[in-house]
């Protein structure tokens, strides 16, 4: 039984929480808000000098904003009437921060110059949303600056010394001298990521974020049809796709040998980083309304959910469709073809629902494949293409084709015959294979 001398033996103490005065809370904030202070006080106002906004401070607002979020929520800011407010803004330079600092990272690190003609689009795009993103800092850092005046926090001596700001140019690197590590699988790893961005790249045209939308259409596209829930989910495949290249493909000899792996790998890393933005803009759009009204007054032109659909999703959309081309190109070269014999379907051959289940599987993996009968060929990724297959084997009474594909499509179009392609005798459904479940 657990007892109260369990808990005084135990090594860890536990403490009541002690309920404070503001007058001594206010006693501790002020350590604790030094750095904000410090950036409010170069931030706010009219006249604000634009080598300040720079990747380096935008990572700065985004860490010194987490650190004093976490310390008043750890007071219980976020339940007290004269701090809610002040707790909020700095939740919300904390959000921009990162959003402002991912936007240049994205540039500085993943985009060349010789990139620009490429991603003309983006660029060009991009320099509104940047400038609108320097404008909402620097009227955050306006209200944080007159909200800190009316809660008496004491302010700073002096504004940010340099070294806050100053950005040190990314143009130079060291020598790519690495010795190249052993092979690992590594042409069984990139399969696997191409085959699996592919799949993700479908399933983000359910968000239908291919084209821009009119002002009046994107209140309802957050969160009914773009929330923080569904770009998290995005967010986290890209982020396992990323760590899967790392560990099995990136400085092995394959991927000094072929410069698409490389640009696959920066694509991934360019939509995971669009993806984070989106998902944080959508987190503050839905869960600070009165900040995002007070800024939407303040810094007229644009919106978050703008920059959430017509920007970051929309390029991420562009940017997925661009890959996908090089994830099938990489597919096809790597991907090993073979060949398979299998039964048709029993009584009633290929019509819809088998030739479905047959199309689903090789476009679950995203490469080629081909169903054989005598000297024609049928793609196996087109439902249509084996139904029309279906006619001939069954004029000429054939009852067992050839199938042509990578081995792991074989494999599983194997299993799938293996219980008469998801039917009885009767063409009724009949259960699948656990390992066939992504076709349910």
């Amino acid at each position: 039984m657990f007892t109260n001398e369990n808990i005084a033996d135990s090594p860890k103490e536990y403490h009541a929480k002690e309920i404070i005065s503001e007058e001594a809370f206010l006693r501790l904030v002020h350590n604790a808000t030094v750095d904000v202070l410090r950036i409010s006080q170069c931030l706010a106002g009219e006249q604000v000098d634009p080598k300040l906004l720079t990747k380096r401070l935008f990572y700065v607002i985004s860490v010194t904003a987490r650190e004093l979020e976490d310390f008043l929520d750890d007071h219980g800011a976020k339940n007290n009437r004269d701090w809610y407010f002040f707790r909020e803004l700095v939740a919300t330079a904390r959000t921009f921060g990162f959003v402002a600092f991912l936007v240049e990272h994205i540039e500085t690190r993943y985009l060349s110059f010789q990139d620009k003609k490429s991603y003309k689009s983006y660029f060009e795009r991009t320099k509104s949303i940047r400038q609108y993103y320097n404008q909402l800092l620097i009227q955050i850092f306006t209200l944080i600056q007159n909200e800190a005046q009316r809660l008496n926090i004491s302010f700073p001596p002096q504004g940010l010394s340099e070294h806050y700001y100053y950005d040190i140019p990314s143009n130079k690197i060291l020598p790519p001298n690495l010795n190249e590590e052993e092979d690992k699988n590594e042409k069984e790893s990139i399969i696997k990521i191409c085959s699996q961005f592919i799949n993700i790249t479908q399933e983000f045209d359910d968000l239908e974020c291919d084209r821009r939308y009119p002002p009046q259409q994107l209140s309802k596209m957050i969160p009914a049809k773009v929330n923080e829930e569904k770009i998290r989910r995005f967010e986290l495949f890209m982020h396992n796709l990323e760590s899967v290249y790392d560990t099995y493909v990136k400085d092995t000899s394959l991927e000094a040998q072929d410069p698409g792996f490389n640009k696959l790998r920066t694509q991934i890393s360019i939509i995971l980083h669009l993806l984070e933005i989106a998902r944080a803009l959508a987190h503050f759009y839905e869960r600070h309304e009165k900040i995002n009204t007070l800024l939407e007054q303040a810094v007229p032109g644009n919106s978050v959910p703008n920059c959430v659909v017509n920007w970051a999703l929309y390029h991420t959309d562009r940017m997925m469709r661009s890959s996908k081309l090089l994830a099938e190109e990489l597919l096809r070269h790597y991907a090993a073809m073979d060949s398979i014999q299998l039964p048709v379907p029993k009584n009633l051959g290929f019509h819809l629902r088998p030739s479905t289940l047959v199309a689903k599987v090789v476009n679950h993996y995203g490469s080629d494949a081909y169903l054989i009968v005598g000297n024609d060929k049928f793609d196996a990724k087109s439902v249509l293409s084996i139904t029309w297959a279906g006619g001939k084997i069954a004029r000429e009474k054939i009852d067992e084709v050839t199938f042509v594909g990578e081995k792991r499509v074989l494999d599983d179009l194997e299993t799938l015959a293996s219980v008469n392609y998801g039917e009885d005798h009767m063409g009724k459904n009949r259960p699948l294979p656990k390992k066939l479940s992504y076709l349910r």
